[in-house]
């Protein structure tokens, strides 16, 4: 699913009563609508030119104006886009030039869009930055992440990115899935899955607590006792661990959760023997929204003030 989507706007981008969604697939929008339009577009990679990189943060909106009657910029768009690789999304230098002496816009949408979501996993030859971004993004403030890299040296954002990285390739090289809502290219969210009942390699292991020790004894101590409190907890049978499901903050609130815990079900449901899925939350107000989603509670522990709830779902 790729292409830009457009909602028809009145002269002062505001959404008109008729608003519409649509897609642009090709050079020029269809159909061309009388009123001017504004192109709301979001990626993730990197404006390259004069020998420099400069980040572009995936939730990053421009709004970009288009003339009805010239289509102008439309196509400078749609050339950008279809000029980047399948693992670089950004606007090379000139498009971006030219789209800037045309009245380029980075002023917020008002009102979010309903927009259309894409559920698979991610392929083993696919860029695990950008999912490793979002759950970075999702989890910045999370009581474990705050926990364990909290007295790490540095930047606990980065500690966390490098965290999330390590932990998707370790799945991606045990053949676990790592399910991803894509918009278009972009993650909008994710579901980071395991087996428990299939031994991990162990130097995969070794990945994940050399990342650790590396940020201190206290972050190996902390994510040791941490899993150590889950594993006391005795589940009803073989299940699929969903150890981490996260949503980009743009994209919550729109069902994106709900839909990645049906689609672990899907999945659990296709393994033979399984019977159940299970995951743990350390949020006290996120254990309702999980029992929305058909979890219920099979164990409480803590780890200092911290309450880990050990939550299951029947299959």
């Amino acid at each position: 699913m790729s292409g830009l989507y457009t909602k028809r706007c009145d002269g002062e981008g505001r959404e008109g009563e008729n608003a519409v969604l649509r897609r642009e697939s090709d050079s020029k929008l269809i159909p061309k609508p009388k009123e001017k339009m504004w192109v709301m577009t979001s990626w993730q990679g990197s404006q390259k030119g004069a020998g420099a990189s400069t980040p572009v943060d995936h939730r990053t909106r421009f709004l970009i104006p288009l003339d009805p009657r010239t289509n102008k910029g439309g196509r400078r768009i749609s050339a950008a886009f279809r000029s980047v690789s399948h693992h670089t999304l950004g606007f090379n230098t000139r498009p971006l030039h030219d789209l800037a002496a045309e009245g380029f816009s980075d002023r917020w949408y008002s009102r979010p869009m309903s927009l259309p979501i894409e559920y698979r996993r991610l392929g083993p030859d696919e860029p695990v930055e950008p999912v490793a971004d979002l759950i970075t993004d999702a989890f910045i403030d999370y009581p474990v992440m705050v926990g364990a890299f909290g007295t790490a040296p540095g930047d606990r954002r980065d500690w966390l990115r490098r965290f999330a990285r390590t932990i998707i390739e370790n799945r991606l090289l045990n053949g676990d899935p790592c399910l991803v809502a894509w918009f278009g290219r972009a993650p909008a969210g994710a579901a980071l899955l395991s087996r428990p009942w299939q031994e991990t390699p162990q130097e995969l292991r070794d990945r994940v607590t050399k990342l650790l020790a590396e940020a201190g004894p206290e972050t190996l101590d902390f994510f040791t006792s941490f899993l150590e409190q889950i594993q006391s907890v005795e589940m009803p049978g073989k299940h699929v661990w969903l150890g981490v499901l996260g949503v980009s903050p743009d994209f919550q609130g729109k069902g994106i959760g709900r839909k990645l815990v049906e689609e672990t079900v899907g999945y659990a449901r296709s393994v033979p023997g399984v019977v159940g899925i299970a995951l743990d939350t350390e949020e006290a107000k996120n254990v309702s929204i999980y029992e929305a989603f058909g979890l219920k509670t099979i164990g409480v522990r803590s780890l200092g003030d911290m309450p880990i709830h050990v939550m299951w779902r029947a299959v």
